[in-house]
């Protein structure tokens, strides 16, 4: 299975392979930097909707963080693709989560 350290560590190189700081990256997503750093460093979660934001600013498919692309046997391609939807369904938790606590804040 594929863990978020993967995933925040293809983030990581494809932003350096674009040649984005962090700063950047922030200022394209609408945070600060420290938020930024935090999403990279694990010190903040990752949601759904950010990373296909990242994808998108890094013009990359969210497949792409996911595994490797090159040469995948049909057997890799499969396991790759549960992988993948095991962790879109923890982050839509994760999501959804978020919106329970937000809604419960608004009642109050």
């Amino acid at each position: 299975m594929i863990k978020i350290e993967e995933v925040l560590n293809k983030i990581k190189v494809y932003r350096k392979d674009n040649g984005y700081s962090q700063e950047y990256m922030a200022f394209k997503l609408d945070i600060s930097q420290a938020a930024y750093t935090n999403i990279e460093n694990q010190t903040s979660k990752l949601s759904v909707e950010r990373l296909m934001q990242i994808a998108e600013i890094l013009g990359q498919p969210i497949s792409g963080f996911f595994g490797e692309q090159t040469n995948l046997k049909k057997e890799d391609a499969v396991e790759v693709r549960d992988e993948i939807k095991v962790l879109i369904s923890e982050l839509v938790k994760s999501k959804n989560n978020q919106i329970n606590i937000l809604k419960k804040l608004l009642e109050k």
